[in-house]
């Protein structure tokens, strides 16, 4: 069966799911901002790390910014009419981002010895004030890897695959996060997909996969 008959066997997406699921990317990305302000005056403990001491040190932030945003845009634009795999994306987002909060929570860090602060435009406490006390897991690192989950095309693929390759050593080299941060991002990754995936719902029946590639 092709991947456009598997989705036909789908429950069709309604405006109010595809609702649903912008509304709770919203919720919890304002919950995430107020949450990130708390992390930020809360000390941590600075962990040693042998790989960021043997790496030189450089401002990556725009190429970062680019790579990330830039594959975002790419997913998104092609996943426009497969609207199935978008609200699962969607909604792996944003579980992520969950996820994310709860190891931030557990996990408290100081960040690394000579880190360079990351200029996300989108994230940002105020003018000249950065987020460096979100450390593990790695946020680009995790959203690299859902982008490559969420590609359904060979050349998207391709792109998320290289997105995550070249996104890991950036980050490193930009000291903004440990290495554990940026491996453990990709598990983080995975765990969000799958759950969305097992959580989405199915008309076809419990072996459904609506062609996203992941068995349920």
């Amino acid at each position: 069966m092709t991947a456009s008959q598997t989705f036909e066997r789908c429950r069709p997406l309604t405006s109010l799911r595809l609702a649903v699921e912008v509304a709770m990317l919203v919720a919890v990305l304002a919950a995430c901002s107020a949450f990130l302000t708390w992390a930020q005056a809360r000390p941590g403990t600075r962990l040693a790390d042998p790989l960021l001491d043997l790496l030189p040190a450089a401002d990556l932030s725009e190429p970062i910014f680019v790579l990330t945003y830039g594959s975002l845009a790419a997913v998104l634009f092609t996943l426009r009419n497969q609207r199935e795999r978008l609200v699962t994306a969607l909604r792996a987002y944003w579980l992520m981002v969950l996820f994310r909060m709860v190891t931030i929570a557990l996990i408290p860090l100081e960040p690394p010895d000579g880190i360079i602060p990351l200029r996300d435009p989108i994230f940002v406490l105020g003018p000249g004030q950065y987020i460096d006390h979100d450390l593990f897991f790695s946020g680009h690192t995790a959203t690299a890897a859902l982008l490559f989950l969420a590609a359904d095309r060979p050349w998207l693929r391709r792109l998320g695959a290289a997105t995550v390759a070249v996104m890991i050593p950036a980050l490193l080299v930009q000291h903004c996060h440990y290495t554990l941060d940026v491996l453990a991002a990709i598990p983080a990754a995975v765990l969000a997909w799958r759950t969305a995936v097992a959580t989405r719902g199915c008309d076809s029946g419990p072996d459904c996969t609506c062609a996203l590639g992941v068995p349920r």
